[in-house]
């Protein structure tokens, strides 16, 4: 039965989609705006070992190039839309996460860039990876 061949296949799946994963990032909520920069203040690491330094494994993948010049206070930002996947069960993702990547084996440029979350996880039993649609706001 197709059910029976997915389950199967599934954790060798999901190791394969973790294979792809070589960034790191951590994975932070919002808990407040410093007053001074208007940057976001943010809590305790949700995502990595349990130790720190909390971060964890993750991609960094250009969705589709959107990018958006919105005003505020005076000012033109830069809006860009992306994905990061990060490991089946790796945390709850909530819209407004702040993932930052710590380490990139293929892009010296991306470390310390930061990126902020869309949506909440789908529901998907079968995914082979949480698919997070994020923005990144410059």
């Amino acid at each position: 039965m197709l059910g029976n061949d997915i389950a199967a296949a599934l954790p060798g799946l999901r190791a394969e989609a973790e294979s792809r994963m070589r960034d790191t990032c951590t994975v932070c909520p919002v808990t407040g705006v410093n007053e001074s920069t208007g940057a976001p203040t943010l809590g305790a690491a949700i995502y990595g070992p349990s130790v720190a330094p909390r971060y964890g494994k993750c991609r960094f993948v250009v969705a589709s190039v959107q990018e958006s010049d919105p005003q505020a206070g005076g000012a033109t930002y830069t809006v860009t839309r992306g994905r990061v996947d990060v490991p089946v069960g790796a945390f709850v993702a909530l819209t407004g996460l702040v993932v930052t990547s710590v380490t990139s084996e293929m892009d010296p440029g991306l470390p310390g860039r930061r990126f902020r979350t869309q949506a909440p996880s789908p529901a998907n039993s079968q995914a082979t990876a949480y698919r997070l649609a994020v923005e990144e706001v410059t």
